[in-house]
């Protein structure tokens, strides 16, 4: 009797090991919430930075106006805030229509803002960190010191048009100095 060795030809191919489906899914779902995780802290981490990166350029190339606002100074728009007049402004097209706005970014050190008092009328600014978002309201009257940088968004209600005049001299009461 004869026996004959298989070739490498005559070997039949081993079958593929397959993994079961719930294999695959636990693998899908376990890569999923990696990616959701870090991708979230990733967000929560940079999205402040790149957003008030952007408000800074804004504020820098003059809020649509065509004149640029240097650091450490606020501007008023002199008109109520709305889609209509905001010039591509997305910060005071989206904001309420009944006040004025007062916008700058503060980059010294150690600036100090003094408000007014408003005398009855509703005036608030808001000092914004653009480091993690946290934000300070002031109502007047008071005088703050703060450090940079900082976005400054304040509004001084204004009635309607014949009552811009009024709230405009409150507004532009708002000062900020630095040392």
């Amino acid at each position: 009797m004869t026996t004959t060795t298989p070739t490498l030809e005559q070997t039949p191919a081993p079958k593929p090991h397959k993994k079961p489906w719930w294999v695959h899914m636990l693998i899908f779902l376990l890569t999923l919430i990696v990616v959701a995780v870090a991708g979230g802290l990733l967000f929560l981490k940079a999205y402040p930075t790149v957003a008030y990166n952007a408000y800074h350029r804004q504020i820098s190339n003059g809020l649509g106006t065509g004149t640029p606002i240097p650091d450490n100074t606020l501007y008023t728009f002199p008109y109520l805030a709305s889609p209509e007049v905001a010039k591509g402004n997305n910060m005071v097209a989206s904001g309420n229509q009944d006040g004025l706005y007062t916008m700058g970014w503060v980059s010294a050190s150690q600036a100090t803002i003094t408000l007014p008092d408003p005398q009855g009328r509703y005036q608030a600014v808001q000092v914004i960190n653009p480091s993690n978002g946290m934000v300070t309201t002031l109502h007047g009257p008071t005088t703050t010191t703060i450090t940079g940088p900082r976005l400054i968004v304040a509004r001084t209600y204004a009635a309607d048009d014949s009552d811009v005049p009024a709230a405009l001299q409150l507004a532009q009461a708002i000062t900020l100095t630095t040392s």
